[in-house]
């Protein structure tokens, strides 16, 4: 659903957010990065809404798995990986199909463990 009260951000603004989420990525605060990439989410002109919902997703298969849910984590990390997939080369300074390497491999190691405890945070791509 299109919120028309959302006000226009251009790419600067829309940049900020997306560069304040992935900070927060990178320091580990998945929920708060899911969260700031949302709110840049709902903005319509984004061209690239897809990837940061497979990136909203994936902050939030993290966070999943710092909650001890592993069955949250897998299905979270399969609706990212969906989405992630249809890009690849570089997209906001991310290489894409290094990316999709990486979650193809997590997405392995989630399969083969029950507990969350078995899965390393080192592992989390650092979105380069």
């Amino acid at each position: 659903m299109v919120d028309l009260e959302k006000p226009y951000l251009n790419e600067k603004e829309l940049d900020i957010l997306f560069q304040n989420g992935l900070i927060e990525y990178r320091l580990g605060n998945f929920y708060k990065a899911h969260e700031i990439w949302e709110d840049m989410w709902h903005y319509q002109q984004l061209t690239d809404r897809q990837l940061i919902q497979g990136l909203i997703q994936l902050a939030a298969s993290f966070y999943k798995i710092q909650c001890s849910n592993i069955n949250g984590a897998r299905s979270l990390l399969d609706k990212s990986i969906k989405k992630i997939s249809t890009f690849s080369g570089q997209h906001r300074n991310i290489n894409v199909d290094l990316l999709k390497d990486e979650l193809n491999n997590i997405q392995k190691i989630f399969f083969q463990i029950d507990d969350t405890k078995d899965f390393s945070l080192k592992m989390v791509p650092k979105l380069n």
